[in-house]
C-alpha cells in the first residue's frame, strides 16, 4: 500500500461485545477538548496499518492480538484540509477473561492529552457524544 506523505495516518479501533463498544474519555486541556473516542491513534514512519493498531491497543487498552478476533477495515476518512487520513479498524473481543487485561490507570499521551481507563459502553449511548468521524465509523458495524 503506497503511503500519501503529506497526510498524516491514523486508525482506530472498534472494538465490540454484542451491543457494546470499548471507549476512552479524552480530555486536552491544551485545545479545551473533552469527548469519548475509540482507542487508536498515529502512524508512526515505519509501521504499517496493522503494525500501529496493535500497537495503539496494547497501549491504551492493554488488550494484546491473541485477545481480539482478525481486524477487519470498516472505514476510512481522508480530509485534506486538515492533513490527515485515519482508519478504523472492528474487532471483536475474544472472551470475557480480556477485561483482566484492560489498563486500569489513566494516562498522558504525548500530546498531552489524558486518557481514561477503557471501558464498555452501550453503541447507541456513546455514539452521538463522539467526534464525527467516529460516529460515521460506528454506524458501519450496526
Amino acid at each position: 500500500m503506497e503511503k500519501d506523505m503529506s497526510l498524516t495516518s491514523f486508525v482506530g479501533a472498534i472494538i465490540t461485545t454484542s451491543s457494546q463498544v470499548l471507549v476512552i474519555d479524552y480530555v486536552n486541556k491544551k485545545y479545551n477538548d473533552r469527548d469519548t473516542r475509540l482507542p487508536g491513534g498515529s502512524v508512526l514512519t515505519q509501521e504499517d496499518l496493522h503494525e500501529a493498531l496493535y500497537r495503539k491497543l496494547l497501549e491504551e487498552t492493554g488488550l494484546c492480538t491473541k485477545q481480539v478476533t482478525i481486524p477487519q477495515k470498516v472505514y476510512a476518512v481522508q480530509n485534506a484540509l486538515r492533513g490527515f487520513r485515519k482508519t478504523f479498524f472492528h474487532l471483536s473481543l475474544k472472551d470475557a477473561p480480556c477485561f483482566l487485561s484492560l489498563r486500569k490507570r489513566f494516562i498522558e499521551t504525548a500530546s498531552g492529552a489524558t486518557l481514561s481507563p477503557p471501558y464498555l459502553a452501550e453503541i447507541a449511548s456513546v455514539k452521538n457524544g463522539m467526534p464525527y468521524h467516529y460516529e460515521q465509523a460506528l454506524e458501519r458495524i450496526m
